[in-house]
């Protein structure tokens, strides 16, 4: 919903913070922490993204950018957002945030790197919220290494 101000109303921009974009963008440019197999590994080089929420209001959470590079050609792999809400910095065993995307390895190494948007929405309720994204092998023998400069960011709804 967009902001609109009546003529010598002051907008500021304490107030717009709460309408798109919240907290700061999280971004690399270096590769990620490499799968250990079928553990789900949190990308700890990305690191963690976090913002205040406010009660009763929704937020997407978007990761743009982030490949995945797979040691074996043909394997499976879930990329998850996992988050919490009392201030402690989320791990693998953290709250699933809504659903995780499936990646598919057709060849081995960067050369048959696809990216892998996420996007996930909730509604946390008022709280620090802190979200970290993880990748575990589903189905295969190898590993694989989130690559690519990326975007890790939240947005108010």
């Amino acid at each position: 919903m967009p902001i609109v101000a009546s003529a010598g109303q002051t907008i500021y921009a304490a107030n717009i913070n709460t309408i798109g974009l919240v907290g700061s963008i999280v971004s690399t440019g270096s590769n990620g922490t490499v799968t250990s197999g079928t553990t789900e590994t949190v990308d700890a080089v990305l690191g963690t993204l976090t913002f205040t929420a406010l009660a009763a209001r929704t937020y997407r959470v978007n990761l743009i950018g982030r490949g995945l590079s797979a040691s074996v050609s043909g394997d499976r792999f879930s990329v998850k957002f996992r988050y919490t809400t009392d201030g402690s910095t989320p791990t693998a065993a953290s709250t699933l945030l809504d659903h995780d995307s499936t990646w598919y390895a057709p060849g081995v190494g960067s050369n048959f790197t696809s990216t892998v948007p996420h996007q996930a929405a909730f509604t946390p309720g008022a709280a620090t919220v802190k979200v970290v994204v993880t990748v575990t092998r589903v189905n295969g023998t190898g590993t694989a290494t989130p690559i690519g400069s990326c975007q890790f960011f939240a947005e108010a709804l």
